[in-house]
C-alpha cells in the first residue's frame, strides 16, 4: 500500500519533465549531399535559446512597425499636451494679471479716497485758520467779521488740493504718509499760534483786571469780583447755554486758558461797571475855576486854619447842577451851613453832596440817573458868593473829589489799552 503511493508520487514528478523533454527533446537534422549523409544535433537548450531570440526579433519588429506607423499621431498627441499645458499656464498668468490689475485699481481708488479725506480735513483746517485770524483781530481790538465759513483764506497755503498735487501713484509708505505729515505740520503750527495768542490774552487780561482793580483801590474801594456789586448788573441777559468745546494736544490746557480769559474778561467788565458807577464826572458844565480845593485851608470867615471837606466850584449864577452818578436822594433841603443841599447815596458806600444851591429839583427818596438835574447853583448857607460846594464821601469819610476825577482819567487810559489789544 505504501509502495504503491510512492510510485504514484514519483510518476507525477516525472510528468512535467517528460513534457518539456518531449517539446524540446534532442533533435537531429540530416543533410544528404553527394551521397554523403551528415546530421546536426539540436540540443534542448539550443532550441529554447533559438525560440527566445526569434520571439525577441518578432516583438522588436512589431514595436518598430507600430512606432513608425503612428509616429505622427504620437508627436501630435505630445504637442497637444504641451499646447494644453501652455494654454493653462497662459490662462493662469492672465488670471494673475487680472488680479493684479484689480488690486492696482483698488489701490488707486483707495488713494483717491484717502486724498479726498485729507482734502476734507484740509478744508476744515482752513476754516479753523480763518477763525483763528478772526480771534487774532478780536484779541487785538479788531471787529470780528462775518465771512462765510465756506470761503476760508488761502493766502498762506498752497491753493491746489492734495488730490491735484499727488496725481502719481504712491510708490512707498513714505509717499503715502506725506499728505498726513503736511497736515500734521500745519495743525502743529496752528496749535502753537493759538497757544501763543491765548497766553498773550491771559497775560493781558490779568494786567487789565489788575489795573482796573487798582483804580478802585486808589479810592479806598475794593473791586467786587467776580460778582458785580448789587444794582450794577442792570442789563437784560439770557439765552441757552452752549458750552465751548475746545480740544488741545496738551490735554485741555488751551480750553482752560480760554476759560480763564473769559473769566478775566467778565471780571474786567464787572470792575468797569463799578468804576462807571462811581462819581467820576463833574457836577456842572462850564466850570470856570476851582475857587477852593480839598483839605486844610484858611477859613474865609474866621481867617484860621480849617478842614475843607470838598471843593468849591465857580460858574455862572443859576447854573444847573446834575447828579454825577446813579443813586437815591438821601437829603434834599436846608442843612445848616450847607444851605440848600442835596445828598445822593450811590453804590459801594459812596455818597455825594451838593451844597449852597439856589434851588432844589428833587425830593428825598427819589432815584436819579447820572446827568439828571438836581438843582441850581447859588449862594445859600455859609457862603461868600455864588459857587457849588461839592463833596464825595466813602463810608461816611470825606475823599478829595479830585481823586475820583483822576480815576476818570485812569479809566479812559484803561479803555484805550483795551482798544490797543
Amino acid at each position: 500500500m505504501r509502495s504503491h503511493s510512492s510510485n504514484e508520487h514519483r510518476s507525477h514528478r516525472r510528468e512535467p519533465a517528460e513534457r518539456r523533454n518531449g517539446l524540446f527533446r534532442t533533435r537531429q537534422i540530416y543533410v544528404r549531399s553527394d551521397g554523403d549523409v551528415q546530421f546536426v544535433t539540436l540540443s534542448p537548450m539550443f532550441q529554447v535559446l533559438s525560440l527566445g531570440g526569434l520571439l525577441g526579433v518578432l516583438f522588436w519588429t512589431a514595436y518598430a512597425t507600430v512606432n513608425f506607423a503612428f509616429k505622427d499621431q504620437l508627436l501630435m498627441l505630445r504637442e497637444q499636451r504641451i499646447s494644453e499645458a501652455r494654454l493653462a499656464y497662459e490662462d493662469r498668468v492672465s488670471e494673475m494679471r487680472a488680479v493684479i490689475d484689480r488690486l492696482n485699481d483698488r489701490l488707486l481708488l483707495d488713494q483717491k479716497a484717502y486724498l479726498s479725506r485729507v482734502d476734507a480735513v484740509d478744508t476744515e483746517y482752513r476754516r479753523l485758520a480763518a477763525r483763528h485770524e478772526e480771534l487774532v483781530r478780536f484779541f487785538r481790538g479788531g471787529v470780528v467779521t462775518s465771512r462765510p465759513a465756506d470761503k476760508p483764506e488761502k493766502s498762506s497755503f498752497n491753493d491746489a488740493t492734495f488730490g491735484e498735487r499727488y496725481v502719481a501713484d504712491f510708490s512707498d509708505e513714505h509717499d503715502a504718509l506725506q499728505p498726513l505729515a503736511e497736515m500734521t505740520s500745519r495743525l502743529d503750527q496752528l496749535n502753537f499760534q493759538q497757544d501763543e495768542l491765548v497766553d498773550g490774552a491771559v497775560a493781558r487780561s490779568d494786567a487789565l483786571v489788575s489795573e482796573a482793580a487798582g483804580i478802585m483801590g486808589k479810592l479806598g474801594l475794593k473791586a467786587d469780583m467776580p460778582k458785580a456789586a448789587p444794582g450794577l448788573q442792570t442789563a437784560a441777559m439770557g439765552g441757552p447755554f452752549i458750552p465751548v468745546a475746545l480740544a488741545s494736544p496738551s490735554g485741555g490746557g488751551l480750553s482752560e486758558r480760554i476759560k480763564a480769559v473769559a473769566r478775566k474778561t467778565e471780571d474786567l467788565s464787572v470792575i468797569k461797571r463799578q468804576i462807571e458807577a462811581l462819581p467820576i464826572y463833574v457836577p456842572m458844565r462850564n466850570v470856570e475855576s476851582i475857587s477852593s480845593g480839598f483839605g486844610i485851608r484858611r477859613d474865609p470867615f474866621r481867617r484860621s486854619a480849617a478842614m475843607h471837606a470838598g471843593v468849591d466850584m465857580k460858574a455862572a449864577f443859576n447854573t444847573p447842577v446834575v447828579a454825577v452818578s446813579d443813586g437815591v436822594v438821601n437829603q434834599a433841603g436846608w442843612n445848616g451851613a450847607y444851605g440848600r443841599m442835596v445828598e445822593i447815596i450811590h453804590d459801594n458806600g459812596v455818597a455825594t453832596r451838593y451844597a449852597h444851591l439856589r434851588s432844589i429839583s428833587v425830593s428825598e427818596g427819589a432815584r436819579v440817573k447820572r446827568g439828571d438835574m438836581i438843582g441850581r447853583m447859588g449862594s445859600t448857607g455859609r457862603s461868600t458868593g455864588p459857587h457849588l460846594h461839592y463833596e464825595t464821601r466813602v463810608n461816611g469819610r470825606a475823599i478829595d473829589p479830585a481823586r475820583f476825577w483822576q480815576a476818570f482819567n485812569d479809566f479812559q487810559t484803561l479803555r484805550s489799552k483795551e482798544k490797543q489789544r
